[in-house]
């Protein structure tokens, strides 16, 4: 497991991918394929560290799906379509970097009922309450990425709701056994 990561250097990789992505897309820079599947790598890296696959799921699987057809492209030695799915790939990437960083300021109150749920062991219990929480959370986190801001508070405090009965339960289990 990595340990703590500089924030300064995680600010400063996405300030030059979003530059990347920029120029990139707009056509005024030319790379070679195998450099611009590089770059999606990192910035799928990018979003695995703010936490993408949580807090924007959306554009990282969208992401993921580009990244994925850009790496068989490389594999097969298409390289003429691997160039667009890698720059579809850093453009959804960095997106998904860019909703994750806002995210937690609409959806603090799941964030915080999730983690008292986890720490209690509520995921390992398969709970009803838990599994409700995530879809709700999920769903609460898309809205966000889609500009939803007020759809996506309240699904989650809805998403809250099941976590903290899901740590309640998990707790109760816990006692009891």
């Amino acid at each position: 497991m990595k340990g703590p990561t500089n924030p300064m250097r995680s600010k400063s990789v996405g300030i030059l991918l979003a530059a990347c992505v920029g120029c990139l897309l707009s056509g005024q820079l030319t790379w070679a394929s195998e450099d611009l599947l590089a770059i999606a790598v990192s910035a799928r890296e990018s979003a695995v560290e703010a936490r993408a696959p949580l807090l924007a799921p959306e554009s990282f699987e969208n992401g993921d799906r580009a990244l994925a057809k850009a790496r068989a492209d490389s594999k097969s030695g298409r390289t003429t379509r691997l160039a667009g799915f890698a720059k579809e790939a850093t453009a959804f990437f960095v997106a998904a970097v860019a909703a994750a960083r806002r995210a937690p300021a609409i959806v603090e109150s799941a964030l915080r009922a999730r983690s008292a749920a986890s720490e209690a062991g509520a995921p390992g219990l398969e709970l009803e309450d838990w599994t409700r929480g995530e879809e709700i959370l999920r769903r609460a986190v898309i809205l966000l990425e889609r500009g939803d801001d007020s759809g996506a508070a309240v699904r989650s405090e809805d998403a809250a709701d099941h976590y903290r009965q899901s740590e309640l339960l998990a707790i109760k289990l816990r006692l009891l056994s």
